[in-house]
C-alpha cells in the first residue's frame, strides 16, 4: 500500500516561511527618529550653545566698558555705599516689631485680666507678662487664648501663678484674684 502523506504532513515538511515585510520598516522607523535626535543634539551644541557664547561674551565686553567708563573712587564709594545699605536693610529686617506686641496683647487680653508689667527679650523673641485675673478659671481662658493664637505665638507657658486674698480689718475674706507670670514665645 502506497504511503499517502496527509495534508498536515505535506504542510510540516515545508518548514516555515517568515514575513519580510516588518523587520525593515521598524529599521527604517528606528534610522529616521534617531537621525532627528541626533541632528537636534547637534543643533543644540554647536548652532544655539555658540550663540549663547557670543551673547555672553558681548555682554561681559559692554561690562568692561561701564567698567571703565566710572572712575575708581566712585565706585569704591558706591561698593561702600550699598555695603551700609544691604547692612541696614539687614538689620531691619532682623528687628521685631515692638508695638505689634502691644496691639496684640490689646486685643487677645480678657476684659477682666490686667497687666503689672511686660518685658519684651528681642534676641530670644519672648514677651514675659505678669499680671492679675480674678480667678483661676479666668487665667485658664487667658492662657488658652495665648495658646490659640497660633499667627503670632509658637509657644505659651505659665510660669507661676498663686492666689491673692485680701482681708479686711476684722480678718474676713473680701476679695481674692489671682497673681500670674507667663511667657509668651513669638513667631519671628
Amino acid at each position: 500500500m502506497p504511503f499517502n502523506k496527509t495534508l498536515l504532513e505535506q504542510e510540516l515538511k515545508k518548514g516555515e516561511e517568515l514575513q519580510v515585510g516588518w523587520p525593515w520598516r521598524i529599521m527604517v522607523f528606528s534610522a529616521i527618529i534617531f537621525i532627528t535626535t541626533a541632528g537636534i543634539f547637534l543643533g543644540a551644541e554647536f548652532g544655539f550653545q555658540t550663540y549663547i557664547k557670543a551673547e555672553i561674551s558681548q555682554v561681559d565686553f559692554q561690562i568692561d566698558e561701564l567698567t571703565r567708563s566710572i572712575p575708581e573712587e566712585q565706585q569704591k564709594s558706591f561698593l561702600v555705599f550699598s555695603a551700609q545699605a544691604n547692612n541696614i536693610q539687614k538689620v531691619l529686617n532682623d528687628r521685631y516689631n515692638t508695638p505689634a506686641i502691644f496691639d496684640f496683647l490689646e486685643k487677645n487680653t480678657i476684659k477682666n485680666v490686667f497687666y503689672k508689667g511686660v518685658t519684651f527679650d528681642a534676641k530670644e523673641l519672648t514677651v514675659n507678662i505678669d499680671g492679675v485675673a480674678p480667678d483661676f478659671n479666668t487665667l485658664a481662658q487667658q492662657m488658652e487664648i495665648f495658646r490659640n493664637a497660633t499667627d503670632t505665638i509658637v509657644k505659651a507657658s505659665l510660669g507661676r501663678s498663686s492666689a491673692l486674698v485680701e482681708k479686711d480689718k476684722s480678718g474676713r475674706d473680701v476679695s481674692s484674684s489671682v497673681s500670674f507670670a507667663a511667657v509668651l514665645k513669638l513667631k519671628k
